[in-house]
């Protein structure tokens, strides 16, 4: 099995409207295509956060980091696959 930073991130549809509601992007649709392609390219899902975001809570205590702007929080999969399930978009300030 796979390490849980190795894990797959599913974007849902929550985490892609907040997404497209930060970033100014057309839409859900939008988002998603936009998260999946940086998510699967430049993610680092870790414990550890950037500062500007240190209190950031998830249900797992991993994150999936992206280019130093934005933070997806994650949950672990209910029905025990090993992938990640990114609940929110929250940008990195600065």
């Amino acid at each position: 099995m796979a390490a849980p930073g190795d894990w797959p991130v599913v974007i849902t549809d929550r985490c892609a409207d907040a997404c497209a509601a930060v970033f100014g992007l057309a839409g859900r649709q939008q988002a998603r295509a936009w998260l999946e392609g940086r998510v699967a390219r430049r993610a680092l899902v870790t414990r550890q956060l950037p500062a500007p975001v240190a209190g950031l809570r998830s249900r797992s205590g991993y994150f999936a980091v992206v280019d130093q702007v934005l933070v997806l929080p994650l949950a672990a999969d209910d029905r025990g696959r090993a992938q990640w399930i990114a609940t929110n978009s929250v940008a990195i300030p600065g």
